[in-house]
């Protein structure tokens, strides 16, 4: 009994010391968010201003392992696009988007850059439909999520 209780005074020891502690389990957290979407793009194909206005509701599903960050991303926006030169027209292009990825990231890398894409129609003209790429960052440490900035990309159709 003596060295029972030797053994158990002994670890009430170390956990205190911090010398050893409980194991570091496996953790994971979910992203839940709307970002809100108000860019002025142009539309290079038919030298169009056009501001896109929505949302985009995000979902980031992220396992935290000693090595890495596993994370599963789910998009889904819609948005309406209003031609604000040469000449105002509103409601002109939609673009709606759902997306689904999926990526593994080294543990270090607690910022990591992410690429989501919309089709925006142009409903008039759908020869100048266009790409709208949106970039985000995931900080994985303050369990995050921004919108860094919407590149636009046109899409020429026969």
């Amino acid at each position: 009994m003596r060295a029972r209780g030797l053994i158990v005074a002994l670890l009430v020891l170390l956990l205190s010391a911090g010398f050893i502690g409980p194991s570091s389990a496996d953790t994971s957290f979910t992203i839940d968010t709307t970002l809100p979407f108000d860019e002025i793009v142009t539309n290079t194909c038919s030298g169009e201003t056009i501001e896109f206005i929505g949302q985009d509701h995000i979902v980031i599903a992220v396992d935290v392992s000693t090595d890495s960050y596993h994370f599963k991303f789910h998009a889904n926006g819609q948005l309406t696009g209003d031609v604000l030169a040469p000449i105002l027209q509103p409601g002109v292009y939609s673009a709606n988007q759902t997306e689904d990825q999926e990526q593994t990231v080294s543990m270090g890398n607690d910022i990591y850059n992410l690429v989501t894409t919309f089709v925006a129609v142009n409903h008039v003209n759908p020869k100048v439909n266009m790409k709208l790429i949106t970039e985000l960052q995931i900080n994985f440490n303050a369990k995050t999520l921004v919108k860094s900035h919407t590149n636009a990309q046109c899409e020429v159709l026969p």
